[in-house]
């Protein structure tokens, strides 16, 4: 923890230095998430479509009119952004083009790190930068812009938040700075077209206010300006009635000189948002629409709109988890290591904030009144934020979304500024901080340029493919390799293969790319090309890209099985699959290679030993009749390098061969370089010995390489060579 040393020192104009190069790296980097594909934010399209029905109509949306769509809303952000959109330009078909084409392929392992599938809508090349081919992609990425100036103001009015907390403490304050401004849910929803954005800055706004109210004593004016920030932010999203929790406990504080001003601060809000809410009841029958929301929200409603603790309390992680790092429509998430580390700074910020606390449990810190009263208001606003999530999260199916947890984001950065700083050493606390702010900014770094960015664009081909193919698809397009040339995986095991692919022209129309196994449908992935990120009308001749197929296999999928797999190109306008040449020019079937589906490890110690790859258990012989029975308990010791034979011959005592079985085990099912470290294959092979006259004979049993016909050298347990590297048995 930290020690009782002189804590470093910070000039007031280095601190300001720090502060605007924290506040610029951060508005950077949200410039750089808002260059992600356009109306991939959370309910990116609906909130546009608000913006652009102000602009065309001069009149507020029918709140029921658009089904999942934001109608409902308060208008003060979208009101804002109309100049913006005017001067920039609508785009009325680019716009409906997006209504009627949405990605049918969308979600798919949506937890999981990658580019597979994580559009919501099917993009074109001529969204790209710089723009100048979609009038409505450049509308979208502007009024963006604006999305990234209210980060910044939000930035600001943290640090004047963090001032007031710390005015002694300059390192805990560019702490908390750093925390809010490289948190990557904060910049991503900075980036995208969301009334979130105005309203966390609000919500911060009216925060600052608050506390200066602790420190200075009320004022009208005071009373006036809180008045109008709480107003807009009623104006902006009905959750800002959350802020009445801590502004109540303020005005407890001192009743009796606040109660006039609270009074004024309640007429000013009536004045700026009540219309809303009197036009809502009067005109609609509710004041927050909920009967609007219940009509467009329908599926999106738990339990018919009735609370539920239970539900909400099982939804809480993942409020949690996408807090921190899930862009897009909740489908791009960052590596789980990120995740873990992030788990780690809020671990120590707990522990540091339990230090602080039983500091003054045991009276080793004596605080003024004023530091007490500023702990309750924060506290009671991330309460009151946390219980509307709650609330939210048991009431329907997108509530459990850790953005709404933004709302109080310069609070929660205080708090957790000052739980870590617990454990900065006071002589270089400033140097630790720093460093802390650097992390950070690291990770927010890595979130998008290794994550957010590549999960909408098709990524490159390596240098050298690990597993080359030749095969032509009709004249458009050649799959060239993949990474692998066998996928392994348990029943419900997730897995990924890459395909590699050059185009040779683009198509008239989009082409789906498929990925299937035959015999089963363990692996069936279909997918506009390039995984959605690359539509085949907008191919270049000689382009290359790679596409990373997720594959989730079915819980049920029969273990101990082989499937080869086969990859092609659809056209579903005339539902035909596109004929596939080889390397000679001849008509094949695209197989790139196989999937094995794995047994369960067991714990089976092995008699004999083939090379130090397959072991056996002791083998049984059965008999009935002239058929004879082996079973054969393979044990995977390692991967194999190869699928290797197994022979079973029948030997008469001087060594004559009477009868033989050779072949893949399990006839092929299940070839020995598809096994799994630790599995135990049981192989039962039947010999015929009904021209067998010959007494005393007994039953060699081996494996070898079909290629080279070389057996695997075998061993004892005990490491003691057999003869003929073959493991002899008798009856």
């Amino acid at each position: 923890m930290a020690s009782s040393a002189q804590p470093e020192i910070i000039s007031l104009k280095h601190e300001r230095v720090a502060v605007a190069l924290i506040t610029a790296v951060s508005v950077l980097l949200m410039v750089g998430f808002s260059l992600g594909p356009i109306f991939e934010g959370p309910d990116e399209l609906h909130h546009y479509r608000y913006i652009r029905i102000l602009l065309t109509t001069r009149a507020l949306p029918d709140p029921a009119g658009a089904v999942g769509g934001e109608n409902f809303q308060p208008p003060l952000y979208y009101l804002l952004n109309v100049p913006a959109l005017s001067v920039v330009g609508d785009d009325a078909a680019g716009f409906a083009y997006f209504e009627q084409i949405a990605n049918p392929y969308r979600g798919y392992a949506f937890t999981i790190a990658g580019h597979d599938n994580k559009h919501v809508y099917v993009h074109t090349a001529a969204e790209r930068f710089p723009y100048t081919e979609s009038d409505i992609a450049r509308a979208v990425h502007v009024l963006r812009l604006g999305g990234v100036l209210l980060g910044a103001l939000t930035l600001l009015a943290g640090y004047g938040i963090f001032r007031e907390l710390w005015p002694r403490r300059p390192v805990i304050r560019l702490l908390a700075l750093g925390f809010a401004a490289f948190w990557p849910q904060f910049l991503y929803l900075s980036s995208v077209i969301t009334n979130d954005n105005l309203l966390v800055l609000l919500c911060g706004v009216a925060l600052l206010l608050m506390l200066r109210w602790l420190r200075i004593g009320p004022s009208w004016q005071r009373a006036v300006t809180l008045g109008l920030v709480l107003g807009a932010a009623l104006l902006t999203e009905a959750s800002a009635a959350h802020l009445a929790l801590p502004m109540g406990l303020i005005i407890l504080f001192d009743l009796r000189h606040s109660w006039r001003h609270a009074l004024l601060i309640l007429g000013v809000v009536f004045v700026v948002a009540g219309w809303w809410y009197i036009r809502n009841w009067v005109v609609y029958g509710h004041p927050l629409l909920l009967n609007a929301v219940a009509a467009t929200w329908a599926s999106d409603i738990i339990n018919g709109g009735r609370f539920s603790l239970s539900v909400a309390l099982n939804r809480l992680p993942t409020v949690y988890h996408t807090a921190w790092a899930r862009f897009g429509m909740n489908f791009v998430p960052v590596a789980d290591a990120l995740y873990r580390a992030l788990d780690v700074l809020i671990l120590l910020a707990l522990g540091g904030l339990l230090f602080h606390v039983a500091r003054l449990a045991l009276g080793r810190i004596r605080p003024t009144p004023l530091p007490v009263r500023q702990m309750v208001v924060v506290g009671s606003t991330l309460l009151a934020v946390l219980l509307l999530v709650i609330y939210w999260s048991g009431t329907v199916w997108s509530g459990n979304q850790g953005r709404f947890m933004l709302t109080a984001a310069a609070a929660w950065s205080a708090v957790i500024a000052a739980g870590l700083a617990a454990w900065l050493p006071r002589r270089i606390e400033l140097r630790a901080a720093l460093a802390a702010v650097s992390l950070l900014a690291a990770v927010a770094g890595v979130s998008l340029f290794g994550f957010f960015l590549p999960a909408y664009r098709v990524w490159p081909v390596p240098a050298e493919i690990a597993h080359p193919l030749m095969y032509r698809y009709g004249e458009v397009a050649e799959l060239i390799g993949t990474d692998t040339a066998q996928l392994t995986a348990a029943p419900g095991d997730t897995v990924t293969m890459t395909l590699y692919w050059r185009a040779l022209k683009p198509t008239d129309v989009p082409l789906l790319a498929f990925l299937h196994s035959l015999e089963s449908d363990v692996v069936h992935r279909d997918s506009l090309t390039g995984l959605s990120n690359l539509l085949s009308t907008d191919w270049r001749p000689g382009q290359t890209w790679a596409e990373r197929f997720v594959i989730m296999v079915p819980a049920d999928a029969e273990p101990q099985r082989v499937y080869p797999l086969v990859a092609g190109l659809y056209d579903p306008t005339n539902e035909t699959t596109l004929p596939v040449t080889g390397a000679d020019g001849q008509a094949v079937t695209p197989l790139i290679g196989r999937v094995a589906i794995n047994g369960p490890a067991a714990d089976v110690e092995p008699v004999y030993l083939f090379g130090d790859v397959i072991g056996l258990a002791e083998p049984t012989l059965a008999q009935q009749g002239d058929i004879l029975e082996i079973c054969l308990p393979w044990v995977a010791l390692r991967r194999s390098p190869a699928d290797y034979q197994v022979f079973v011959h029948v030997l008469s005592p001087s060594g004559d061969l009477l009868a033989q079985h050779d072949g893949p085990p399990r006839g092929g099912q299940y070839p020995t370089g598809a096994w799994r470290p630790g599995e135990v294959v049981e192989d039962c092979v039947a010999i015929d010995l009904g021209g067998v006259s010959v007494t005393g004979w007994r039953v060699g049993v081996g494996l070898y390489d079909l290629a080279s016909g070389v057996r695997l050298p075998a061993r004892t347990s005990d490491g003691s060579p057999l003869p003929d590297d073959t493991v002899f048995l008798s009856r």
